[in-house]
């Protein structure tokens, strides 16, 4: 016969059950307790123990499998290990958070569930494993060569140079110069190098806050000749255009593609040029583009002009500006004022960048906001233009304005860079450590590529932006029981969609 017995422990009271049962050596009934739970000291309600068959944990897996196959698929796993046989884990470690997480890496220690990961990924830690590995430039370097040759063949190559803002007082590369984000901090200059073929980062140069587009340009092209790229095309964007920079860009050995400023004086004669007959006609993404090319001179050095018009653009563009031009006027410039402070009030409620495109007229002292039909044409004339600048006159028409086009997976990288894994301000305190976390945010930037490339490829973008995708991913978790035990959650349809676009296993657990 069972019964329950209460055993009180100082302000604790617990519960055992007393079990009856025979003992065969003593031929004697005994009786033993089994522990099944204790009383709420205040409500005195029983609460019993956990069953070892209850969950203990649920973790999050699906974006850290997810990432884990990236990173396979990419070979940057064997890459890692090659060029950094003692750090390649806690390298991975690293790069899997933050891909997966969209976080910065001293939130690792805050994330994770096991202790023992926890301490080993603790701030200071990681601070130490920067570091080191800032200090290791011939394996970055190592590393780089093998990434570059297994994506070495590029119709063209997208460089561009941003700024990241710093806190660091000690950092010897952190410099005043030119902030792209107009922030009052002082700066490091980033580079990238973007491949048109593969869509991915091919390497990263790390330039103090004072140094110019130009001699970081000059140094990326001198080490792609060192690591075998012969000939290519640089798309660069406008922030690089001057007179001083194209005479330098000028006697370096690559073709160029850069778009000219519509504040120039040769883009002002060119933008007027009627190119709109079917000899220039192509067609690009459904659209109908006229292109033509003309030699023009600048700092006395000769290059070519490719005007390009996109009709549908041109139409969309127009389509926008109408709408916004008749909410504005249909809201704030058809009243009539006798104060002209009043008119200019009502002028300043306008948005900014239609603000020039209204003027105030006065006639007999009554003040009317009217249109600006001078600046207005101004702007209508440029819609659906661009003006894209090469040193020779040999590449195909389409292929320039493809190149340039494409180049936008560039600013996504740095979106990526500095929103989605948190690094527009750098908060460390040696050229070192900078070295070493700018090195894992590459490792990151290529793994995001690479995502944005499938989802493109895809036509996943119609259905999901990368956060959604990931969030999707992070519903998959394991089950851990009490008794050790674990089980994978059953997967949605949109989770197998995934992986399957990816080419991904579905993931399996070995209980």
């Amino acid at each position: 016969m069972n019964y329950l017995i209460e055993k009180k422990v100082k302000n604790n009271i617990y519960i055992y059950e007393g079990i009856s049962y025979w003992d065969k050596k003593t031929k004697k009934s005994r009786q033993k307790l089994k522990y099944i739970g204790r009383k709420d000291p205040i409500t005195r309600e029983t609460i019993l123990k956990k069953s070892k068959s209850t969950p203990k944990t649920a973790d999050e897996f699906g974006s850290k499998y997810f990432f884990e196959e990236v990173i396979k698929q990419l070979s940057i796993d064997e890459l890692i290990k090659n060029s950094f046989p003692q750090l390649y884990q806690e390298i991975l470690q690293v790069v899997l958070f933050q891909a997966s997480e969209s976080k910065p890496s001293y939130l690792m220690e805050y994330c994770n569930s096991n202790d023992e990961f926890s301490k080993h990924y603790s701030s200071q830690n990681l601070s130490i494993l920067f570091k080191i590995l800032g200090k290791m430039e011939n394996e970055i370097q190592c590393f780089t060569k093998d990434w570059i040759s297994l994506n070495k063949i590029q119709d063209s190559l997208f460089y561009d140079l941003t700024s990241i803002s710093s806190y660091s007082k000690y950092a010897d590369i952190v410099e005043w110069g030119y902030n792209r984000d107009g922030e009052s901090l002082p700066q490091i200059n980033f580079g990238i190098l973007y491949g048109n073929t593969s869509k991915y980062p091919l390497l990263y140069k790390i330039y103090p806050g004072s140094i110019n587009d130009v001699t970081t340009l000059k140094n990326i092209h001198t080490q792609l000749m060192v690591y075998g790229f012969k000939k290519f095309t640089f798309c660069l964007d406008r922030g690089f255009y001057s007179a001083s920079n194209l005479s330098q860009i000028y006697k370096e050995d690559f073709e160029l593609i850069m778009p000219m400023p519509f504040s120039t004086k040769n883009s002002e004669i060119l933008i007027n040029k009627d190119i709109s007959s079917l000899k220039n006609m192509i067609n690009l993404n459904g659209d109908t583009i006229y292109c033509d090319t003309f030699e023009i001179e600048i700092d006395d050095k000769k290059y070519f002009a490719n005007i390009f018009i996109n009709e549908g653009r041109k139409l969309r563009e127009l389509d926008r500006f109408s709408k916004e031009l008749a909410y504005i006027e249909e809201n704030i410039a058809n009243n009539s004022y006798n104060d002209e402070k009043l008119a200019y009030e009502c002028v300043e409620k306008i948005p900014g960048i239609y603000k020039k495109y209204f003027l105030i007229e006065n006639k007999e002292n009554v003040y009317r906001i009217e249109k600006n039909f001078e600046s207005m044409g101004d702007y209508v004339n440029k819609m659906g233009k661009i003006i894209l600048i090469t040193k020779s006159n040999n590449t195909k028409k389409k292929s320039i304005i493809k190149s340039y086009l494409l180049r936008d997976g560039v600013e996504k990288v740095f979106d990526v860079m500095k929103n989605e894994i948190n690094e527009n301000r750098l908060r460390v305190s040696s050229t070192e450590s900078i070295n070493g976390r700018l090195f894992i945010n590459f490792l990151v930037l290529i793994c995001i590529s690479h995502v944005t490339k499938i989802m493109s490829s895809k036509d996943l973008f119609k259905k999901l932006t990368i956060n959604e995708l990931l969030m999707e991913l992070k519903k998959l978790k394991i089950v851990t029981m009490h008794e050790g035990t674990k089980y994978l959650c059953e997967m949605t349809k949109k989770q197998k969609m995934i992986f399957d676009k990816f080419n991904i296993p579905y993931p399996k657990i070995e209980t």
